[in-house]
């Protein structure tokens, strides 16, 4: 390959991992690609060529068999060399360029061949597929954003969550991808149903209002429905059936053991937290420091016993962090030194 120049558009064309990103986004790879195009702002227009080319190429004709599929190449790139001589260097170069490069310089001609035709049918065929762009939205602890989908769906991310969807929804479901928590207000479609994916759930709605929390640090997915209805199902069938929330009830998965609970919820406990009101109802101390970590953006370092079974009750509307922690060292047998974003924390024996 050392002698066949590729452009920047021809390199995305043979990246594997750029078109398992196209093909089949997940969290990780789209948050690479994201990065490195931020990182290269000028391989964006190569990068939308080069999208809007594999979407468009059904990779699954090409030969599946390596001997095979070099094979017929080579008997079509000789058959285009009208000069023996051009033909003999034609085939030093096959000879030498190896199994890997065969691959590689198969599919930037395949490619280059096809290219004019797939430009011409997305500008004068209405019905082609349009570009599929995906959108992350990342909140660093002690940060909350209100974000407003393409279909009006209004969703309240929480801090430390992150949420991936399409610009404009375009298949037959409008599908997005949740780590962390938020409170979705669907704005109802019937013929395209809004799902959300969530570890190991995917829970469907029309419209109605509901709250999703899955964080990774956490052992447990939960789904609380506000208004309406929803469906809830297992990734990888982990839920036998579906399972029907009505309001006032929610789910909770643990994915260790698969297990399913179906109850009813505290509405303020769970929900108070999308108008900034932070609620504690015997909560325990590990919860806790991961909520106030959470919220406020610190980090907590704990001193004392910490066998000791400390239980937090009490409600803050949109207070600072000493409020919430003055509260708790009257309260409890607690002390603290809050130093910027750094807290102190110290059980008393």
């Amino acid at each position: 390959m050392e002698n066949v120049h590729m452009s920047d558009v021809e390199k995305l064309l043979t990246d594997e991992e750029f078109i398992k990103w196209v093909k089949n986004p997940t969290v990780e790879n789209d948050l690479f690609w994201r990065e490195w195009l931020k990182g290269n702002p000028n391989k964006v227009e190569d990068c939308k060529i080069a999208r809007n080319l594999i979407q468009q190429i059904n990779y699954n004709n090409a030969p599946e068999d390596d001997e095979r599929f070099n094979r017929v190449l080579k008997n079509i790139l000789l058959e285009k060399t009208p000069e023996s001589q051009k033909r003999q260097t034609r085939k030093n170069k096959i000879a030498s360029m190896g199994l890997d490069g065969w691959i590689k310089f198969a599919a930037v001609i395949l490619f280059l061949l096809t290219f004019a035709f797939i430009i011409r049918f997305n500008f004068q065929n209405p019905e082609a597929k349009p570009l599929e762009v995906y959108i992350t939205k990342q909140n660093p602890f002690g940060q909350k954003s209100t974000i407003i989908l393409s279909d009006s769906t209004v969703v309240n991310l929480n801090s430390g969550s992150r949420i991936i969807y399409q610009e404009k929804f375009t298949g037959k479901y409008r599908d997005v991808e949740l780590v962390g928590e938020a409170y979705f207000e669907v704005s109802e479609n019937k013929q395209r149903p809004f799902r959300v994916k969530s570890g190991d759930l995917i829970t469907t709605a029309l419209g109605t209002a509901f709250n999703v929390r899955a964080f990774d640090t956490e052992s447990k997915i939960s789904v609380s429905l506000d208004t309406g209805r929803v469906i809830i199902n297992g990734v990888h069938h982990q839920l036998e059936g579906s399972l029907i929330l009505n309001p006032g009830e929610k789910v909770v998965y643990n994915p260790s053991i698969q297990e399913v609970t179906k109850l009813e919820f505290d509405r303020e406990l769970e929900l108070s937290w999308k108008d900034g009101i932070l609620v504690f109802r015997q909560t325990n101390l590990k919860d806790f420091i991961h909520t106030i970590e959470r919220w406020y953006g610190v980090t907590v370092d704990l001193s004392g016993n910490p066998e000791v079974d400390c239980r937090f009750n009490g409600t803050f509307e949109n207070e600072i962090l000493k409020v919430v922690l003055e509260s708790l060292e009257y309260s409890r047998e607690v002390e603290f030194i809050l130093e910027n974003k750094y807290v102190k924390l110290k059980i008393k024996d």
